[in-house]
Formats: C-alpha cells, structure tokens, sequence
C-alpha cells in the first residue's frame, strides 16, 4: 500500500494536465504599460535568445500541449474559467529547440520590482478551447482551418491586422508594387515599392512586428525583402527615415536604415526562402532596435521619435514576392525586458 501510495503522489506532480500557478516577475525599476502583452513560452529545450522574450524549458508541460494550443486556457482565479485574452502565436523553432507561444493581455500591467499571478489550465488533448471560449482563447489566422476563424488578435495587442479577406483592410494604401489579399498580403516586387498604413497616424513609443515568408527571389543579388518601419510622410523609399528590411539570398542578410543610412551585417541569418519568420521593429525618444525571431539584431541611440508618423508594412525588391500573415503593434517592455515567469502546479 505504501508503494502505491507513494506512485499516487509522485504522479501528481509529474501529471502535465490540469491546473498550474504562472508568476510573471518584472525585475525592472520602471512598471511595464498597461495594458501589456506578456509572452508565455513552453519549450522542450533552452534557448540563447536574449532578454526580450520569457521562456521556460519544460518538455513535460510542453508535451501536453496541442499542436494548435487548443487545450490551455489563462483565468485570473485558480478554478475560474478564461477571463485573460491569450493569443496562441504557433509552435516555434528557435534553431531546433522548439516553444510553444502565447501572447497574453494584462490589461493592468505589472508594476516595478514585482509580480503577478494568474493561472494556466492544460485540459486533455480532445479540448478545443477556441471554440468553447472564443474571443478569451484565440490563435493566430493561420492555424485555423478556416482562415482567422479564432483569431482574437484584436483583443490582445495594441493594434492588429490578420489581412483575413480579399482585399486591404480600412486605412491601408499600396504604392507601387503589386499587391494581393487572399488570407493574408502577397507582395510583388513590380517597382522596389511597398504598402503602409495611412488612414492613422501614431505617436510616441512603438514597437511594431510582423509574420512574413520570402517567397521567391529575383536573383543572388536583387533580393525578396520584407519590412517594417516609420515614416513622417505618405511613404517613398527616400521619404523612410526608420526601417528594418530583412534579406534573403544565397548567403542571408539583414539590413537596416536608420535615418537613410545602411547598414548591413552577416551575422544573423533570418530564416531560409519559404520559411516563416518574426521580424520586429522598435522606436521610441532614446533609440531603435530591429529584431529577428525575438533575437537583437541591431541597435542604435541616436533617434528622436517624431511628433507623428506612419506605419511602414512590408516592401518586395523588383522580381522577388513576400507574403505576410499578420502584423502587429504591442507595448515594449521596460527597458527592453520582458518580465520573466515561472509555473508550477496550483494547489
């Protein structure tokens, strides 16, 4: 009886399913915004990522979780059901080691050198969470068998577009290339142009990202290009002071203009022609910062965020295409530090 009993206890606490305890920790000296987009990442392995984005090595928890995340929820209260917006971004490689990532809304923030708990519950791998629980439990367009179907990515960031339709969304304008929508935006190099947001204007801090695939390119030489990026006026290539292009070719690069200027590294590559991959633009009053998958890849302190600004969406060289799924703007973490987590079992 006692070796049964002992079998009993251990497999509670190495059973994935059911309820868990999250603790986000801000360790910075400044609270984060509010509302504030946390990322809750469960991976099989660690990562060498940086410090702009929360992750736990856990294959056990990791393990029990969906191949669309269907199966978890986040709740305020231990027991309760969803009343935290998630938004589940997909199953991610990170160079083998592979996370599953959500985005989720704390309409509060968290404040400095503190912490907040909430609840995570992992059901069995029959649930479907989105259907039963949708808007609170959403995913990212892609992952649905109908296109957005479950998409509440509207309820977890700041701004967000999943280009869901046939046509462009209220306030975004092309200009020059040739642009189509089918459940997301293809991008034909036909002039070197691009396609921006011009029905809004922003101000302020931003940190803007995209989900987008290089789908073919011109040459060796002449690129697929995907970008993000300000600009002060209806958008032309000279006009754009602030930008992150990624580049794909035989040996991939990444390049930036910051103020006009180039400048290029070979360091990082982004992600292979037709793969998907995350690039992530930041501006704000004391610098810029472009990001590859979450990775810093460049950085620089003199900027000044202007009064006011458009959004730049994504750009083809002439000959290349590249399709984007969504785009998104969310709160930066204070000082380029997203809070950190822990999980453990609820009691």
């Amino acid at each position: 009886f006692g070796i049964f009993l002992v079998f009993i206890l251990l497999a509670k606490f190495i059973y994935s399913q059911g309820w868990y305890a999250v603790t986000i920790t801000n360790s910075q000296s400044s609270s984060t915004p509010a509302p504030f987009q946390q990322d809750i990442a469960i991976c099989n392995g660690t990562l060498n990522i940086g410090s702009s984005f929360a992750y736990i090595n856990n294959a056990t928890i990791f393990n029990q979780i969906d191949s669309n995340g269907q199966n978890v929820y986040f709740t305020t209260t231990y027991g309760g059901s969803p009343n935290i917006y998630s938004w589940y971004e997909g199953q991610e490689n990170f160079n083998g080691t592979y996370c599953d990532v959500w985005w989720i809304n704390l309409s509060n923030g968290i404040p400095a050198n503190s912490n907040v708990t909430i609840y995570m519950y992992i059901g069995n791998s029959s649930s479907n969470y989105y259907s039963q629980y949708y808007p609170y439990v959403g995913e990212s367009p892609q992952l649905s068998s109908t296109y957005g179907q479950y998409d509440n990515g509207q309820d977890v960031f700041n701004y967000y577009w999943n280009f869901n339709g046939t046509s462009a969304p209220s306030g975004w304008t092309q200009n020059l290339d040739s642009v189509s929508y089918d459940n997301g935006v293809t991008i034909s190099g036909d002039n070197g142009g691009y396609w921006y947001y011009t029905g809004k204007t922003f101000s302020g801090t931003i940190l803007i990202e995209e989900m987008m695939e290089v789908i073919d390119q011109a040459s060796t030489t002449n690129y697929g290009e995907g970008a993000v990026g300000l600009t002060t006026t209806s958008p032309s290539w000279i006009s754009t002071f602030s930008l992150t292009r990624v580049l794909e070719g035989t040996n991939p690069i990444i390049g930036y203009i910051f103020d006009g200027n180039d400048e290029t590294t070979t360091s990082i590559e982004f992600e292979p022609v037709g793969t998907f991959g995350i690039i992530s633009f930041y501006a704000s009053s004391s610098g810029m910062a472009a990001y590859s998958n979450y990775q810093l890849i460049q950085s620089t302190n003199s900027y000044t965020v202007p009064s006011s600004y458009y959004i730049v969406g994504c750009n083809a060289d002439s000959g290349a295409k590249v399709f984007v799924q969504w785009l998104r703007i969310r709160a930066y973490p204070p000082n380029g530090v997203m809070p950190s987590f822990s999980v453990q079992l609820a009691a």
